[in-house]
C-alpha cells in the first residue's frame, strides 16, 4: 500500500466485472475485530443488528463477458458545493430520496443542516438547494424550518406538482413541508397523520403516480426508556399510503405480521428502503441481527408477501446476548447485513436490493459491546433468485501498483461507519432499463492515518445478470485527500447520473463512531454522463503564458483557451482553499468554455490540468 499523496491515480479500474463472480459463501472478514459499544440508533444515531446466511443452489452465469459500458456520449462531469453542515451522520444506515428534478429541469435537493459543534445540534433541519444544471441557488445558512429541529430529510415531487420534504423531530409523526416544486412560495408545514401514541423515525418516502407510500420506524424503547415494543418488536416498521398527493392519507399505521417478533427483536433505523412502480411497491430491510428481507405488493400497498433475502442464524437475536447459532455454548462469528441498502423496481416489475455486509460476533452478554468485522463486498440479489443466493457486484479499490499485496488496513486506519467497505447503495435505471448503481468504497490508494472513501458507479443493460466495471465518480486526481460518502441518486436517469452526497477531508463521523473533532461537510452535488466515461488525458505541460481565461472579471461565463484538446479537469477554489466546483470537459481546437455563474461573487482561482500539468489563473466572478 502507499500513502495517497505518494501515488499515482489508474484510471483501469478492474474491481470485478460480474455481479455473478462470488457467492456470498466465499465473502470473508477482513482486518481485525472491531469492537463497538450497543449504539442503537435513537435521536443521536447508531448501529444495527442482523445476521448470517446458508447458501442454496445458485444460478451460474460464471461463463458470461463482462458488459460493456454504452456508447461515447459527450463524456462531461460536474462537481459543485450546494451546502454545508458541520452534522455529518446523514444517516445512520441507507440514504434516502434526497434529489428530483422539475419540468423546468431544476434540480432539488436535500440534506441534514446545522452548524453546531455539539452534541445536540440544536439547529438541526432541513438544508435545501435547488438549481438549473450549474446553477444553484447561493448556500444556505438557515434550516428550511423555522422553529423545529429535524433531521433525515428525504424529497418526492408530487404529480400535482409540488415539492414534499418529509423528516423527523424525535416527537410525534413524520413532518412534512410542502409548495409547488416551481415557485419559491413559502414551504407549508404538516404532519403525517398517527394513531399509534408513538414516536415515528427516520421515515423513507416514495411517489407512484398519485400515490405517496411511506414507512417509518417506531421509537426503539430501549434507546428512550418510554414506550413498549410495538407488537413485540423494538423498532418497528410502519406504513402508510396517500392516494392523493399527500392531502389525505387512506392507509395509517399499518404494521406488518410478517415481521414477527420470534424472528426480530428489532429493527434499526434506517436499515430499510422503498421503491414504487405501476402499482408495486417493495421495501427492503437490512437489519444487521435478523434476516435481510423484501416486502412487495402488486396491488399499491394493499397487501403484502415477505420472501427472505438472506437467512440470519439465530431467530429473534437479541444484540447483546451469545452469539450461539450452534448451541454450543460458544459465540459464533456470524455474517449478516450491514444496514446500508437500495432497492429498484425496473420496467417488468422485478425488484433490485443492493446492500453491505459484515461480520459480528457477540460473545460477552451484557457487557452493552459487541465486534464487527469489515467485509469488502456490496452484495447485489433480485426477485428472480433464491434465498441466500447473493452476489458481489461492488468492492474496495485495491492499488494495483502494490505487487497484488492484500487491501489490509489495521483497526485504527478504517474509518467507524459500521457498514461494509464497500456500502451506501443508491439506484436508479433510463427509459432504456438500464440500471445504474452508485456507492461509496474505501480505495487503498488514498490511504493517509485513515482510509479515504469515493463514489463509484457501475451499470448493468441486462436486467443485473451483469454489471460494468466500476468507475471512479470522485478521483480526486490533485490528491486534496477528500472523503465522500452518503449518496443519493435520482431514481428516474435521463442523460445524466444526478446526485447529492457528502464531501469531507477527515474520514469517519463527528456524531457517531470516530467521534472526530466537529469541523464543516460539504453537500455536493455530482452530475455525470450515463456513459460514465472519466478518464482524463494527461497532455504535455502548457505553461501559463499559453493558457488565457476570459472575460476577467466575468459574470459566471468563461472561455479558457490555450490548452490542449481531449479531457481536460478544471477545479474553482474560493480564497479559502475550498473546492467549490470541479468538471471533466471535453476540449476540441484548444478551448474549452465554463459555466460558474452559480458562484457567488467574489475571487478564485482556477487550476486547469492536474498535478504537474496544471495552470492556476485568478478570476473574479462578478455578476
Amino acid at each position: 500500500m502507499k500513502k495517497f499523496y505518494f501515488a499515482a491515480f489508474a484510471w483501469a479500474l478492474t474491481v470485478g466485472a460480474l455481479a455473478q463472480q462470488k457467492p456470498a459463501s466465499l465473502i470473508q472478514p477482513h482486518g481485525p475485530a472491531i469492537k463497538t459499544p450497543i449504539q442503537t440508533a435513537s435521536d443521536i444515531e447508531q448501529p444495527a443488528s442482523s445476521a448470517t446466511p446458508q447458501l442454496g443452489a445458485q444460478p451460474d452465469h460464471s461463463s458470461r463477458p463482462a458488459m460493456e459500458l454504452p456508447g461515447q456520449l459527450r463524456s462531461t462531469f460536474w462537481e459543485q458545493v450546494i451546502g454545508y453542515t458541520t452534522y455529518d451522520n446523514q444517516s445512520n444506515n441507507s440514504v434516502q430520496q434526497r434529489i428530483v428534478i422539475d419540468e423546468n429541469e431544476q434540480v432539488h435537493a436535500t440534506y441534514t443542516l446545522s452548524f453546531e459543534g455539539t452534541t445536540t445540534w440544536t439547529d438541526r433541519g432541513t438544508g435545501y438547494n435547488q438549481g438549473e444544471g450549474y446553477q444553484w441557488q447561493d448556500i444556505p445558512y438557515d434550516r428550511l424550518e423555522a422553529n423545529l429541529r429535524t433531521g433525515w430529510p428525504g424529497l418526492v415531487q408530487t404529480a400535482d406538482g409540488n415539492a414534499m420534504v418529509f423528516s423527523h423531530s424525535g416527537t410525534g409523526g413524520i413532518k412534512t413541508l410542502k409548495r409547488p416544486i416551481t415557485s419559491n412560495a413559502a414551504w407549508v408545514a404538516g404532519e403525517v397523520p398517527t394513531a399509534l401514541g408513538r414516536n415515528l423515525l427516520w421515515p423513507r418516502t416514495v411517489v407512484d403516480g398519485s400515490t405517496i407510500h411511506l414507512i417509518a420506524l417506531t421509537e426503539i424503547p430501549a434507546e428512550t426508556n418510554s414506550a413498549t415494543p410495538f407488537q413485540g418488536v423494538e423498532g418497528n416498521l410502519v406504513y402508510f399510503r396517500s392516494s392523493d398527493n399527500g392531502a389525505t392519507w387512506d392507509i395509517q399505521d399499518h404494521w406488518f405480521p410478517e415481521i414477527d417478533s420470534t424472528e426480530f427483536s428489532r429493527l434499526d433505523g434506517d436499515a430499510y428502503a422503498i421503491d414504487a412502480r405501476n402499482g408495486n411497491v417493495s421495501i427492503a430491510v437490512f437489519n444487521q441481527f435478523s434476516d435481510t428481507f423484501i416486502l412487495t405488493s402488486s396491488d399499491a400497498g394493499t397487501t403484502w408477501t415477505k420472501t427472505i433475502i438472506m437467512d440470519f442464524a439465530i431467530p429473534g437475536y437479541e444484540v447483546d446476548s451469545l452469539s450461539d447459532s450452534d448451541l454450543d455454548g460458544l459465540a459464533d462469528t456470524l455474517f449478516c447485513s450491514d444496514g446500508t441498502g437500495s432497492v429498484l423496481i425496473d420496467f417488468e416489475n422485478k425488484s433490485h436490493v443492493f446492500f453491505g455486509s459484515n461480520y459480528i460476533l457477540d460473545d460477552a452478554p451484557g457487557d452493552d459491546q459487541y465486534s464487527y468485522f469489515n467485509t469488502f463486498e456490496l452484495l447485489y440479489w433480485n426477485t428472480s433468485y433464491n434465498t441466500d443466493s447473493v452476489y458481489v457486484v461492488g468492492d474496495v479499490y485495491e492499488d494495483p501498483d502494490d505487487n497484488d499485496e492484500d487491501f489490509s488496513p489495521a483497526g485504527d486506519e478504517l474509518p467507524v461507519y459500521l457498514t461494509a467497505l464497500a456500502s451506501m447503495p443508491t439506484t436508479g435505471i433510463d427509459a432504456n432499463g438500464n440500471i445504474y448503481l452508485v456507492y461509496s468504497a474505501a480505495n487503498e490508494i488514498f490511504l493517509d492515518n485513515q482510509v479515504y472513501r469515493h463514489l463509484y458507479a457501475t451499470v448493468s443493460n441486462d436486467d443485473g445478470e451483469t454489471w460494468a466495471t466500476p468507475v471512479d465518480l470522485t478521483p480526486d486526481l490533485d490528491f486534496d485527500g477528500f472523503e465522500y460518502v452518503f449518496p443519493s441518486m435520482i431514481r428516474d436517469v435521463t442523460d445524466k447520473l444526478h446526485i447529492v452526497a457528502q464531501r469531507d477531508t477527515e474520514p469517519g463521523l463527528i456524531v457517531r463512531g470516530d467521534l472526530d473533532q466537529s469541523e464543516e461537510n460539504d453537500i455536493i452535488y455530482l452530475a455525470i454522463t450515463t456513459d460514465l466515461s472519466m478518464d482524463v488525458s494527461v497532455n504535455d505541460a502548457p505553461t501559463a503564458d499559453q493558457v488565457n481565461i476570459y472575460p476577467n472579471p466575468t459574470n459566471g461565463w468563461v472561455q479558457v483557451t490555450g490548452i490542449e484538446s481531449g479531457m481536460v479537469q478544471f477545479a474553482v477554489y474560493d480564497v479559502m482553499g475550498r473546492l467549490m466546483v470541479r468538471s471533466i470537459e471535453r476540449v476540441a481546437n484548444g478551448s474549452a468554455s465554463l459555466n460558474l455563474t452559480g458562484l457567488a461573487n467574489g475571487q478564485y482561482m482556477v487550476k486547469i490540468g492536474q498535478g504537474e500539468n496544471a495552470v492556476v489563473k485568478e478570476l473574479v466572478i462578478k455578476q
